[in-house]
């Protein structure tokens, strides 16, 4: 009788998969749980800023969504702030409207941008304290190159995404992809998130 082909056999991807996760099949504690994997998976997931951009990337009913595409139409979103969209998904959607800021009305990027910032983030300071307006803060913006850049974008790439040891805040670095085909090129301006 052959051992091989059976229901507790492993075959080469489960011996990778063990090893992967440095696990012996021999003596006591010879299994690893579903737990075990999933706890391990969800932190290797944060560990690289493709494995996070991968994860985060949203799907449309075709299964084929990209929508830091240069191509893609625009739709503003309707609820903001989103609270079931993940941090990733986020920083996205604000370069997104900063792209288009003004679709469907003038600096409505600018006023997403606000919606999204954080109750003690110096923009809300600034627009309780000093009733600061979007038109202002774009006003604002555009006065360097590499602020510009968040209206002028052609595409966005996540760079890297990290995560505070107690997962509080994200801290992403986007960049800002100036051609008009979306590729990369020496124009590309950086921009960091924190979020919390």
């Amino acid at each position: 009788a052959s051992a091989s082909g059976g229901v507790g056999d492993l075959d080469d991807s489960d011996d990778a998969i063990l090893r992967e996760y440095d696990v012996s099949m021999t003596g006591e504690g010879a299994s690893l749980t579903n737990e075990q994997i999933y706890d391990e998976m969800k932190d290797r997931v944060f560990e690289s800023a493709g494995a996070f951009v991968e994860l985060t990337k949203g799907v449309n009913e075709d299964g084929d969504y990209d929508d830091s595409s240069p191509s893609m139409v625009y739709n503003p979103p309707q609820k903001v702030p989103d609270s079931g969209l993940t941090a990733g998904e986020v920083v996205e959607l604000v370069l997104m409207a900063l792209r288009n800021n003004d679709n469907p009305s003038p600096d409505r990027g600018v006023e997403i941008l606000f919606g999204y910032s954080s109750p003690e983030s110096q923009i809300v300071e600034q627009i309780e304290t000093e009733m600061l307006t979007p038109a202002e803060y774009r006003n604002f913006l555009s006065m360097t190159d590499d602020n510009v850049a968040l209206f002028t974008h052609q595409a966005v790439a996540i760079d890297k995404a990290d995560f505070s040891p107690d997962r509080l805040k994200g801290y992403f670095t986007a960049r800002l992809l100036m051609n008009a085909d979306g590729s990369s090129s020496v124009d590309d301006v950086s921009v960091n998130f924190i979020l919390s």
